[in-house]
């Protein structure tokens, strides 16, 4: 899965710029580790631009990430609830 442009920024927090600069570091393994490492125990929901193009390959398939947004449980968990609710009230 690809992630490109203000997408890819608003799930590692840093501009394309900073991640060049970092890119260019000495110890740039460590930092992007660190900034991936930040993403764990997030849950996120994905928009995916499927074509034809990406299941050209048999081995690799390639899909690119339209929109990310994060996967907020306990505000999903009430709407549900709240629904639920309703439909046990008729």
């Amino acid at each position: 899965m690809t992630v490109f442009g203000n997408e890819a920024e608003s799930l590692v927090q840093q501009s394309a710029y900073e991640l060049k600069d970092i890119n260019q570091s000495p110890n740039r393994s460590q930092v992007v580790k660190d900034i991936l490492n930040k993403l764990i125990g997030y849950s996120f929901v994905f928009e995916l631009k499927v074509s034809e193009y990406s299941f050209r390959g048999e081995v690799r398939q390639s899909l690119t990430t339209t929109k990310a947004f994060p996967n907020q449980f306990e505000t999903e968990s009430s709407l549900v609830s709240a629904k639920w609710k309703k439909i046990k009230k008729k």
